[in-house]
């Protein structure tokens, strides 16, 4: 059945609602959980230094790329995250004249009976 162009705008909208809906309820539990963090104490650590910011682009094509920036990773400084693990970090992002600080904090996504098997069948380490 075809949608007509005014069905198929609304129901992109009830979509859009939908989703949004779930993800602000998404960000009110996860919003929690960092209060939570805070109140027990956990040190979130700071890092300002993952990201070098990049000059804007000369000749942007479109507002996209107009209100982009760009970012260079700097990976002795990943690496360093990698290595330390910290339970929480309080990322700084450069952007344009400002800058951006996330509030991140490890989560466990895979269950313990997760297991990675290689072509013969034979589990195998993935940490």
């Amino acid at each position: 059945m075809l949608l007509t162009n005014y069905t198929s705008r609304v129901l992109r909208v009830c979509l859009f609602l939908f989703w949004g809906s779930l993800l602000q309820g998404q960000d009110n539990v996860l919003s929690q959980q960092i209060q939570a963090l805070h109140a027990s104490g956990t040190v979130f650590e700071p890092v300002s230094q993952l990201f070098k910011a990049l000059p804007v682009l000369k000749n942007p094509q479109n507002d996209l790329q107009r209100g982009a920036q760009r970012l260079q990773l700097q990976p002795e400084q990943l690496q360093n995250i990698v290595s330390y693990r910290p339970e929480a970090i309080t990322l700084q992002l450069p952007y344009l004249t400002e800058t951006i600080t996330v509030e991140l904090f490890q989560v466990k996504i895979l269950s313990d009976q997760f297991k990675v098997k290689n072509g013969n069948g034979e589990d195998q380490s993935y940490t």
